[in-house]
């Protein structure tokens, strides 16, 4: 699975936030549904391994008061993203299989974060 035939190249912009809570942190800009779905944040810890991160917000949220697991399923397929964009740089690209199994609820305003560890 490639993405398709489109001609058209997307590239991987990457914005660095200068101030407030995500200070220091980047994100992508090129990427229509993550920026509907996010925003999803991510640098390189002291090690140079990739975290990414965000904010739990309203628009994240099901019906029972708890992140919505199309959520979690979101920021996890960015998630790897990040971790394999070195290896899949000047390559087209989808996620073509992906599972989750979720073992607890995550409430409106936690931080939610991946970190790379190998």
């Amino acid at each position: 699975m490639d993405g398709g035939s489109e001609e058209k190249k997307v590239g991987w912009h990457q914005v660095t936030i200068e101030s407030g809570e995500w200070a220091g942190w980047q994100l992508y800009d090129a990427d229509p549904f993550e920026e509907l779905a996010g925003p999803f944040y991510h640098r390189a810890d002291r090690e140079g391994r990739p975290q990414c991160a965000f904010r739990a917000e309203a628009k994240h949220m099901n019906g029972g008061g708890f992140m919505h697991g199309g959520a979690i399923m979101t920021f996890a397929d960015y998630c790897l993203f990040v971790i394999a964009r070195d290896a899949i740089q000047n390559t087209r690209c989808v996620t073509a299989t992906f599972n989750g199994e979720f073992v607890g609820a995550v409430p409106k305003g936690a931080w939610s974060r991946v970190a790379a560890r190998w």
